[in-house]
């Protein structure tokens, strides 16, 4: 279950002007040995300094800094210890802009560019010392194109550590015989799949007729003791058996890890998966061709849980103790409500895409969270994007301070994950009250 040794680079030194240099001329290096391409290598490069330009304008002589860059093998990450006083990050909302008319705002015109530059963006309160702000630059990939012949047949073997181009053809058989909504992004990426799997992060199963050919696969994403997700089993036949046996081996594998549990949020018909794993909960699935199909999402517990503390505001508190009470998951359920306090600082949204959906994740909370979640939803329709959802940490007390922005703005609560982030995660639709499922999964 252990992948590759990841490589890793640490700068630590005070925050003043001369150091840019460095740090420019670090970063732009470490992207290439990494092996990002040049052309993405200079956009994370971009993206850093403009991050560091910042922080010299915020921050003081003597303040440290530590960045870290580390090979992901299909990315390229930058961890950066930022100074928790008078930053201001609504830059790096999707719906943010800076007019060069604005002297107000133009010192957060690096931040937006910094935003734009890398493609996926995490902030976390480190010891309440520090913000670590984690950017992601993927490496670039072709994307399937046409479809290979499919293998058929009945299951003959299974294993537990396929070449790369057995990874791949699991990619074909899945791109060629699923409907999009089934499926991660990643998938249509064969070579970024095998990357991920050789890194250790994603783990797959492949199964095989008596030929040898793929004819199916399973696929989980490890993260340390926080729960697993896994994707499919994917099987190009209408094949039960073959789906049960590439689940069991699946839990099989999972269960020598120190994973509380493991998700599915998308069941594949006719996989058989409601035999090994409890339902959760459903979100719906808006198609091109206007039809609402019903996605279920179901979880099987690996361990004893010992139980946990997770916050709610009063609008979900007794949603999330029914969901509790049928799943039999202890939890000591903390209220949160607002006694009057005031919270000057800005919100800060990620946006992560998938196939025809988004998924909004809160990176910081202010006093703005309400209009600034209503620009996201807006400027999603206007790119006729229908499938928005949005992940509440349970686990973070500052987001279930949250709850009433979001509620206000359309979202609805579907199902909860346990152990998904740092404490449990909510998932939240947009309007998903208002649906009514015309396909069932």
């Amino acid at each position: 279950m252990n992948g590759r040794k990841k490589t890793s680079l640490t700068l630590n030194f005070n925050l003043k002007s001369s150091f840019l240099p460095v740090v420019a001329a670090a970063t732009e290096q470490a992207a290439l040995a990494f092996n990002l391409g040049k052309n993405d290598a200079l956009r994370l490069t971009l993206a850093v300094e403009e991050i560091f330009n910042y922080l010299l304008e915020i921050g003081n002589d003597d303040e440290n800094i530590l960045i870290n860059y580390l090979d992901g093998y299909y990315h390229v990450e930058v961890n950066i210890a930022l100074p928790v006083k008078k930053i201001n990050l609504r830059a790096f909302n999707l719906t943010y802009s800076v007019s060069p008319e604005d002297d107000s705002k133009l010192n957060e015109m690096g931040l937006l560019l910094a935003s734009r530059m890398a493609d996926r963006m995490y902030l976390s309160l480190e010891k309440n010392q520090y913000l670590r702000l984690q950017m992601y630059k993927e490496k670039s990939y072709p994307e399937i194109v046409g479809d290979k012949p499919v293998p058929a047949g009945k299951i003959s073997s299974i294993s537990v550590t396929p070449c790369n181009e057995d990874l791949k053809d699991f990619c074909q058989g899945i791109t060629a015989t699923q409907q999009s909504y089934l499926y991660p992004l990643f998938f249509r990426f064969p070579g970024k799949f095998a990357d991920m799997v050789n890194s250790g992060d994603y783990h797959a199963l492949i199964a095989y007729n008596s030929k040898n050919r793929v004819i199916g696969g399973i696929s989980w994403h490890e993260s340390y003791e926080k729960t697993l997700e896994c994707f499919g089993p994917y099987v190009f036949a209408d094949d039960r058996e073959t789906s049960e046996k590439l689940l069991e081996r699946c839990l099989e594998q999972v269960g020598r890890t120190p994973a509380p549990g493991i998700l599915n949020r998308c069941a594949i018909p006719g996989s058989g998966i409601e035999k090994y794993f409890e339902y959760l909960g459903a979100t719906t699935f808006h198609s091109e061709s206007g039809d609402k199909i019903k996605r279920n999402a179901h979880y099987r517990q690996l361990c004893e849980d010992m139980g946990s503390r997770v916050w709610a505001h009063p609008d979900l508190l007794s949603i999330l103790k029914e969901d509790y009470s049928r799943l039999f998951l202890p939890r000591e359920v903390r209220e949160v409500k607002n006694m009057g306090e005031y919270n000057d600082a800005y919100s800060v949204f990620a946006c992560d895409f998938g196939q025809k959906e988004v998924i909004i994740r809160p990176l910081m909370a202010g006093h703005d969270a309400a209009s600034v979640l209503a620009q996201h939803i807006q400027l999603f329709a206007r790119e006729n994007l229908k499938n928005i959802f949005f992940e509440l940490d349970l686990g973070e007390e500052w987001n279930a301070q949250l709850t009433p922005a979001v509620l206000s703005n359309g979202f609805r609560p579907c199902f909860t994950l346990p152990y998904a982030g740092k404490g449990d995660l909510l998932l939240l639709q947009y309007n998903a009250g208002e649906e009514i499922c015309q396909q069932t999964v």
